[in-house]
């Protein structure tokens, strides 16, 4: 999709070493939305992240040394389900900056919640 449904564009700084919930949001509606987040490393670590679907991963697991990159993937969702950015480091810090969900109609709007 194209339009922004809901955005979080507060930095999540990652500390931890093994994937850990960095930002969700509760979708009030069903069906496909293209999920966009940006993750950052420096300092010559590895920052890793991955969709996810109520605790599941269902994204692919996407892994940077010392960049900055975005990603953006499609995921289907049912209303209700929580739609969430887990991430690690291998060592130091990295931020994961910004998390979209975009679709071609959005129904509505909606808040953010981490």
């Amino acid at each position: 999709g194209t339009k922004v449904a809901w955005e979080n564009i507060t930095d999540r700084t990652v500390t931890a070493t093994i994937y850990t919930l960095t930002k969700e949001v509760r979708v009030p509606y069903g069906g496909t939305f293209s999920v966009l987040f940006t993750e950052t490393i420096t300092t010559n670590n590895t920052i890793n992240a991955r969709i996810y679907v109520n605790g599941v991963a269902v994204g692919t697991a996407r892994a940077d040394l010392n960049s900055t990159s975005i990603y953006t993937e499609d995921i289907t969702v049912v209303a209700g389900d929580l739609l969430q950015i887990y991430a690690y480091v291998d060592a130091g810090s990295g931020t994961i900056k910004d998390m979209y969900l975009k679709e071609s109609n959005p129904m509505l709007t909606f808040g953010n919640v981490l």
